[in-house]
């Protein structure tokens, strides 16, 4: 009976064995699973699910020598995760969870001698690496700061000033000081301020339409209807050329291979809408390209649809690509002004359509001129009529006839030259022609011509004098001798070109020398008296004399006699004025004025009232000067 007993004993025991080790064979497999998906929590920079898979395949690794190494290895990784999730917890002001967590790794069980963990937990408790006064709460409220301060930047260009004030208001409700909520306010209200601005524009602009629309009279004679001007297809005539626009957009790279004629039309159709300018509203029209093949069964129709288009370019403008396109679908194009139209090669349309071109202004001079000189022989005898060298002037229609363009019935040309615009009504492949002419003409470069005008004053003025000078020396009056002499003290000098008297004369000046002669016989104009200014000083101050001069000197007896001669002639010539210049071209009108511009008082304050009462001194009042001047 004991044998019995003993045998199970055994195989119990042996069962117990092989389950505990099935159980720690299932247990590492499990670890490594659990390894793998924490190194790849670790490469993502996840390393909170790092820490947690480590640690979870520490715990299934039961100490042993078959897996001491794999252990060991698993608490290393487990130790190293938690190293970066300490820091990353540190940072975040959680230091009690970072410190339990570098403890926990740094166990003697786990990962006791780990550099990284162990310098980690010294640098935690130092102030100069970690601010302790950054708590959890702190960190959200910044992250959560700067998602408000995105989200009412977005509301600011969207144009919501109220909704991104109340966004910077909670931004300032959590960090009181925070500046840039304080900047994005004065922003919103420097917007909401241009605004009130152009607001007030506005309505001061709508209540003077309204007062000035008060004056309107209204005329109640007024036809019932209005005659109706030429038909212009396209609306505003004078805008820019659809050819133009084309001519300016260009294509950095075509790369068609194979491509049929509507595809590749695709293509510039996206080519032009990519390059266009933007109109008011941002957007971009583009070229509006149709096809227009007529019908479908007819046999060069289905030769054009499946012709192929290969092109391989960079740097071309879209008139060349279209150029390209066509030539090699037998088709052509041609503008109606605002759409490009694609019809097969040598197709013609009857119909008339009208059209309006802005010209330059010497398009027609500049006709008459070539016309001139393409009928000139140099070597040719002389014109017998004597025409002269003035270029006959043709009308619109024969210029236009010389360049190709065929006038059908019912097909005119009018040529307005006060608004350089020209009137067209013809079929549309002749109006594409005008167009590309209008387009070569507009793109040469006009002629300019520099004008220089002089503007003089030819007048002419003579003075004419002839006078004697006399001195009587020695002579005197009575026995006791006197001497005469005169004039003031601004003229009183001596003569000069007279011999000295062998004697002192009592008088410094002669008799006559207070008579005005010479320059000071006359008063000058004041433009006169500015070029003689400038030319010779000041020549009215001067100490030169004309004739007339006479003096009486006498003493005791004897009598000497003295006479000069003296003459004066002066004439004056040309005076210049202005010397102004401009720049000309040809056909258009220039024009040379000299302004003199006068700066007048329109308005003036008015006067207040003194408050004090009593006696003012009214003499020391304050002078009123002018609120507002304007200049004419």
């Amino acid at each position: 009976m004991s044998t019995p007993i003993f045998v199970s004993g055994l195989n119990a025991q042996d069962s117990a064995v092989q389950k505990e080790l099935n159980r720690r064979i299932a247990n590492a497999q499990k670890a490594n699973d659990l390894l793998k998906q924490g190194d790849l929590s670790y490469k993502k920079a996840d390393y909170k699910s790092a820490v947690k898979h480590y640690s979870q395949a520490y715990d299934l690794l039961a100490p042993g020598a078959m897996t001491h190494e794999i252990r060991q290895a698993t608490s290393n990784r487990y130790a190293t995760a938690a190293t970066e999730r300490a820091r990353a917890l540190a940072k975040a002001g959680n230091y009690d969870q970072a410190k339990n967590l570098l403890k926990t790794v740094l166990n003697p069980e786990v990962a006791p001698s780990h550099m990284g963990a162990f310098k980690l937990l010294g640098q935690i408790d130092s102030p100069i690496r970690y601010n302790h006064a950054i708590t959890p709460g702190h960190v959200k409220d910044v992250v959560k700061v700067g998602r408000l301060l995105r989200e009412a930047q977005g509301f600011h260009n969207l144009g919501q000033y109220d909704r991104a004030h109340v966004v910077y208001q909670s931004v300032l409700q959590i960090d009181p000081y925070n500046k840039a909520a304080r900047r994005g306010l004065e922003k919103i209200e420097s917007a909401k301020s241009d605004y009130y601005r152009a607001a007030k524009d506005h309505t001061r602009a709508s209540m003077l339409a309204d007062i000035n629309q008060s004056w309107g009279n209204l005329n109640n004679d007024a036809p019932s209807s209005i005659p109706a001007g030429p038909n212009i297809n396209g609306g505003d005539s004078l805008a820019p050329d659809i050819r133009e626009k084309l001519a300016s957009i260009t294509v950095k790279t075509i790369s068609l291979d194979n491509a049929s004629i509507e595809e590749a039309l695709d293509f510039v159709r996206l080519q032009s809408r990519l390059g266009d300018i933007p109109d008011a509203g941002g957007e971009q029209a583009g070229a509006n390209v149709i096809l227009n093949l007529g019908d479908p069964s007819n046999d060069r129709v289905k030769l054009i649809r499946s012709s192929k288009v290969n092109l391989k370019l960079s740097n071309l403008p879209l008139t060349v690509v279209l150029d390209y396109i066509t030539d090699q679908t037998y088709t052509q194009w041609r503008t109606d002004g605002l759409s490009v139209l694609v019809t097969p090669r040598g197709s013609t349309d009857g119909t008339m359509v009208s059209r309006s071109f802005r010209v330059p202004p010497n398009f027609l001079s500049k006709a008459a001129v070539n016309n001139d000189a393409n009928n000139d022989d140099p070597f040719g005898q002389d014109n017998g009529n004597q025409e002269g060298k003035i270029a006959k002037k043709i009308s619109i229609t024969d210029f236009l006839k010389q360049n190709g363009v065929s006038f059908p019935d019912g097909a005119t040309a009018t040529y307005a030259a006060s608004t350089n615009t020209l009137l067209v009504k013809n079929t549309p492949v002749n109006i594409d022609i005008i167009d590309q002419l209008v387009t070569m003409v507009t793109d040469e470069e006009p002629i300019m011509v520099v004008v220089k005008t002089k503007i003089i004053r030819v007048s002419e003025q003579r003075l004419k004098e002839l006078g004697f000078d006399w001195v009587l020396s020695p002579w005197a009056f009575g026995r006791k001798g006197f001497s005469m002499g005169g004039g003031t003290v601004g003229n009183g000098t001596a003569l000069s070109g007279l011999p000295t008297a062998p004697f002192t004369s009592p008088s410094s000046g002669p008799i006559t020398s207070g008579n005005r002669s010479g320059n000071g016989a006359f008063t000058p104009d004041s433009i006169d008296s500015r070029i003689s200014a400038a030319e010779t000083g000041n020549p009215f101050n001067s100490g030169e004399r004309a004739p007339g001069i006479f003096t009486i000197t006498g003493v005791y007896s004897g009598v000497q006699v003295q006479m000069m001669m003296r003459g004066l002639d002066n004439k004056k010539g040309v005076d210049v004025m202005v010397n102004p210049s401009t720049i000309a071209r040809s056909g258009e009108r220039a024009k040379i004025e000299l302004i003199r511009e006068f700066i007048y008082p329109t308005e003036y304050e008015p006067p207040e009232l003194p408050n004090s009462v009593g006696i003012t001194d009214l003499a020391d009042g304050q002078q009123i000067g002018p609120e507002s001047r304007a200049k004419r």
